[in-house]
C-alpha cells in the first residue's frame, strides 16, 4: 500500500485493512467519497462514506457515515463518533453530521499527525490525519492547498468477514452475489422467486378454508 510519507511512522501492518485519502476534491462545498477498498466492497466489510468541507470554506469538518441494512432490505444510516488519543469524545454536530472539526484536528496535531478512534455500535477503527510539515505551517494551510490527508485502519477483530448460510441466501435472492454478471444472477434468482411465490400461493389456498371454518 502506498501512503504519504508522514504516515510511515504508523504500524500499518497491525491493521487488517487500511485506506488513505487526500482532501483535494472540489465541488459544491461538501464532498462525499465512498470508501471502496476491496472484497467485500467497502472498508473492512462495512459500507462507509466520507464527507468533508472542501478547501477555503468556513466550518471545515470531516464526517464518516455508516450505511447498513436490517433484514437485508431495510436501509439505515448513522454517523460515526470521534474520540481522541486521551479517550475524550470530540464529536461535534456540524451541518447535519456528527463530525470532527478541522480546528479540533489542528489542536490535536503532534509532529504533523493527529490520531482518533472512530466508532459506532457496529465497528471501531483508527483515523489518522497528517500533512507535510516541511511544506506547510499548519494542517489548515495544507487543507486549503489540497494537501491534507486521512488514513483509516481497522483491526483484525473488527473486520466483517463472516459468511453464513443466511448471508449467502439473502445475497442470492436480492441479486447481490459478488463478481457475477447480472444476467447470470437473474437466471439463478428467478427460479427461487417462482418457488417462493408458488409456496406462498399454496399456503394461502390451504389457510383460507381454515379461516373460513371449512
Amino acid at each position: 500500500m502506498n501512503v504519504p510519507d508522514y504516515f510511515e511512522g504508523i504500524d500499518i501492518q497491525s491493521f487488517a485493512e487500511t485506506w488513505d485519502y487526500t482532501f483535494n476534491e472540489t465541488g459544491s462545498g461538501t464532498i462525499v467519497e465512498e470508501l471502496d477498498v476491496g472484497e467485500p466492497d467497502g472498508f473492512g466489510g462495512y459500507d462507509i462514506d466520507l464527507y468533508y468541507r472542501e478547501a477555503n470554506y468556513s466550518d471545515k469538518f470531516v464526517a464518516l457515515v455508516h450505511h447498513w441494512r436490517e433484514w437485508v432490505i431495510l436501509p439505515y444510516v448513522h454517523d460515526l463518533n470521534w474520540r481522541d488519543s486521551t479517550g475524550l469524545d470530540v464529536t461535534e454536530t456540524i451541518e447535519v453530521f456528527l463530525a470532527i472539526s478541522i480546528d479540533t484536528i489542528e489542536s490535536d496535531m503532534n509532529e504533523g499527525i493527529a490520531n482518533y478512534i472512530i466508532f459506532c455500535d457496529h465497528l471501531q477503527a483508527n483515523a489518522f490525519f497528517g500533512y507535510n510539515t516541511t511544506t506547510y505551517s499548519s494542517f489548515q494551510e495544507a487543507w486549503d492547498y489540497g494537501e491534507a490527508s486521512i488514513m483509516l485502519g481497522i483491526g483484525f477483530d473488527q473486520i466483517q468477514t463472516g459468511t453464513n448460510a443466511w448471508n449467502i441466501i439473502s445475497m442470492l435472492l436480492f441479486f447481490q452475489l459478488p463478481a457475477i454478471h447480472w444476467v447470470i444472477n437473474a437466471l439463478l434468482v428467478i427460479p427461487f422467486w417462482i418457488c417462493i411465490a408458488y409456496l406462498a400461493y399454496v399456503l394461502v389456498i390451504k389457510v383460507i378454508p381454515l379461516i373460513a371454518g371449512g
